[in-house]
């Protein structure tokens, strides 16, 4: 299987790699624009396509997504930035919309 990477995007000389999910991620990014969180943690594009989870009367969830980890391990590589944030219940605030850096 071929690794994926990232054009440009090095770590001490090499190339940074990434997993399906973070190309998923990407690529979500590179034709939308940007990518929001949705409830339960569920990332995607601002008009995906949305399924109840369980049941009708349950929450809705869109059918392509990707996890808060994979939004996280992106932040901490630089690849992508928080470009809308959400108070949190402790104070803290947590990123609902993020953007590819506009050097990437």
């Amino acid at each position: 299987m071929q690794e994926n990477h990232l054009p440009g995007l090095q770590i001490k000389g090499e190339k940074m790699k990434l997993t399906s999910e973070q190309e998923k991620a990407i690529q979500m990014l590179k034709e939308c624009g940007k990518i929001i969180r949705y409830d339960g943690g569920f990332w995607s594009t601002p008009d995906a396509e949305m399924e109840p989870a369980y049941s009708e009367n349950d929450f809705y969830f869109p059918t392509n997504y990707v996890g808060t980890v994979t939004i996280k391990a992106l932040l901490r590589k630089n690849i992508i930035k928080v470009t809308k944030e959400s108070p949190g219940n402790l104070g803290n605030n947590y990123p609902i919309e993020c953007n590819l850096l506009e050097n990437e």
